[in-house]
């Protein structure tokens, strides 16, 4: 298995943990959805961009900090999303409406996500490279790292507008 593979696996793991954590209830939390999203702003596609584009990064960094970042950023991410489904099934959401609603541009950001912790997981390789355990990579080594973090970031894109153009617009319909 590549090195590449290796990572968005453990990156996926590291997501399905999260969402685990995440998703185990916290409590008996009388609030409903509905009253949070009255008091909602629906945010603009550029911001919806700016804020995935900066996890996207953190989860970069990681190459330069031996992936501690990406570990705890996608740890993180899953957790958000986890606390949000539970948070819709005790609100007597329907599951295959939170399913829709999320569905649709949370398959392509956590997709690109678990690609860009992928690439930040490369940190580990740099690190040990750099205490000389193991040796310097060649471009043949890390071009497939450098593709993956270009599709993230593509994948970041696409899933900002479909969130700012369709799963908002949908959620406002559900929970309004």
């Amino acid at each position: 298995m590549s090195r590449l593979w290796r990572n968005i696996a453990v990156a996926g793991i590291l997501w399905a943990v999260g969402f685990a954590i995440g998703f185990i209830p916290a409590g008996d939390s009388r609030a409903r959805l509905s009253s949070r999203w009255e008091a909602f702003r629906m945010p603009s596609f550029s911001e919806l961009l700016r804020n995935n584009a900066t996890v996207a990064l953190v989860l970069f960094s990681g190459i330069f900090r031996g992936g501690v970042t990406s570990v705890l950023t996608i740890l993180y991410n899953g957790f958000v999303l986890g606390l949000i489904v539970q948070e819709g099934l005790r609100a007597n959401l329907k599951a295959w409406v939170i399913a829709a609603v999320l569905g649709l541009h949370g398959v392509v950001e956590v997709t690109g996500l678990l690609l860009a912790a992928a690439v930040g997981l490369y940190g580990w390789s740099v690190l040990q490279t750099l205490l000389g355990v193991k040796p310097v990579p060649s471009w043949e080594d890390f071009r497939p790292f450098l593709l993956a973090a270009g599709l993230a970031l593509l994948l970041i894109v696409a899933a900002s507008w479909i969130e700012a153009h369709v799963t908002l617009p949908c959620a406002g319909k559900y929970w309004n």
